[in-house]
């Protein structure tokens, strides 16, 4: 599987405590090493301006 991560990302990280980004940080290594973790789940963008992008949670 192929990640991208969006451009707004490290903005949006910038904005967070220490510990939120952490946080972030490690849920976002978590999915790529293994995306099929049950406490994580991927839904598809229904507005998204590339027709396949999926977002997290």
């Amino acid at each position: 599987m192929e990640f991208r991560i969006a451009d707004t990302f490290t903005d949006r990280l910038a904005r967070l405590t220490g510990d939120e980004q952490k946080a972030v940080k490690t849920t976002a290594f978590d999915l790529q090493i293994n995306p099929a973790n049950l406490g994580m789940g991927f839904h598809k963008l229904e507005r998204a301006k590339v027709a396949d992008a999926l977002s997290h949670r």
